[in-house]
């Protein structure tokens, strides 16, 4: 098939919405399929593959960027490519690109809904009166019960999301198909004892240190501080507990100056 995918969010960004569109671009295009990305300008993008195409873009909220294009001759470029099925990843710029050519196309469309608005607006307004956070919120909510409802399915990675969704009022058929994760990345370094004590070795852990590993994008609305506040705590009494911190984000430059 001829599959077209939009997403805000796409490498080299860094998130779990870039990531997982990533292995699920390498993942079909390994199954046959001709695959492309419609995703965001961004300065940091070097030597893109084949096929993934970037529309102008804006700084929007932290290190995000949001699509402004409004080109009609982007819309002729789209629709000329005559895709068998569209998948958007976000709920904004791209992904109301590619749910409005899909109605006028008449293409089937598939929406994968990633974020959980209501914790990453209750971080974002943590600091701001209640009103402000709680109309947020329920922007967000809205937005997101109207999306999934636009279009023919919508995935979500797990029960809770699917639960959530439910109370939103999303009626559009959910499917719960957990993120996919590159697995070769992980088997060799496993199986390779030397290459674990030489990682090891190099952060400074002992052998019988214990070590508790956090792997994913360094921002706030991870709760990484909460974090870091429990784990300061039991140091004090567990020497031998370390913790390696695997990750970028625009949190991490002050993380750093809390250890």
């Amino acid at each position: 098939m001829k599959i077209a995918l939009f997403s805000d969010v796409y490498v080299p960004a860094i998130g779990g919405v870039s990531t997982s569109t990533q292995v699920l671009r390498n993942e079909l295009i390994k199954k046959g399929h001709e695959v492309f990305v419609y995703t965001v300008k961004d300065p940091d993008a070097k030597n893109d593959a084949k096929n993934i195409v970037r529309l102008p873009s804006l700084p929007f909220i932290s290190e995000k960027r949001i699509s402004i294009n409004v080109n009609p001759k982007t819309r002729s470029q789209l629709q000329a490519e005559n895709f068998d099925i569209i998948h958007t990843q976000t709920e904004f710029g791209l992904g109301i690109l590619g749910r409005s050519l899909a109605r006028t196309e008449k293409i089937p469309i598939v929406h994968t809904f990633h974020t959980i608005y209501d914790d990453f607006t209750r971080d974002m307004f943590a600091s701001w009166p209640n009103f402000i956070d709680n109309n947020a919120a329920k922007l967000m909510r809205n937005i997101s019960r109207n999306f999934c409802n636009s279009v023919d399915e919508v995935i979500v990675p797990t029960k809770k999301t699917a639960d959530l969704l439910g109370e939103y009022g999303v009626v559009t058929p959910l499917h719960i198909i957990p993120t996919g994760l590159d697995l070769n990345r992980f088997y060799s370094a496993a199986a390779d004892k030397d290459k674990k004590a030489e990682i090891r070795s190099k952060l400074g852990l002992q052998p019988d240190d214990v070590v508790l590993l956090y792997l994913g994008r360094v921002s706030n609305e991870k709760h990484i501080d909460e974090l870091f506040d429990y784990l300061f705590k039991i140091f004090s009494r567990m020497a031998e507990l370390k913790m390696v911190v695997t990750g970028e984000g625009a949190a991490l430059a002050r993380l750093k100056k809390r250890v």
